[in-house]
């Protein structure tokens, strides 16, 4: 009978991946490992239940990958607000540069 092994595993490594994966790419790319943490998480709520049918209690992996595939997901999260923070700002910036511009006449 399956114990959820695969799924424990594969949470694990996803979770890892989104907590890693966040700090080295502050760009769009934390979209990419937020979807990987929240599969994380699917995958170790998946194991815990398989292994908690099975054995009788919860495996130490798929404790192990909920916990990274959390930390993951709201350190991701925390990455994509502050992506488009500051893609706003940037923006807004642009437009204010723009309207200064303008502003000066044809001296531009």
């Amino acid at each position: 009978m399956n114990n959820g092994q695969g799924f424990s595993v594969a949470s694990l490594i996803l979770g890892i991946l989104g907590c890693v994966g966040v700090f080295l790419s502050y760009t769009p790319l934390c979209i990419v490992f937020l979807v990987l943490s929240i599969v994380g998480l699917v995958l170790a709520v998946k194991g815990r239940k398989m292994s908690v049918a099975v054995d009788g209690k919860a495996s130490g992996l798929a404790t192990a990958g909920l916990v990274l595939s959390i930390i993951g997901i709201v350190f991701a999260g925390i990455g994509v607000i502050c992506y488009v923070a500051c893609y706003i700002a940037v923006a807004d910036a642009a437009n204010d540069l723009e309207d200064a511009l303008e502003g000066l006449g044809g001296l531009y």
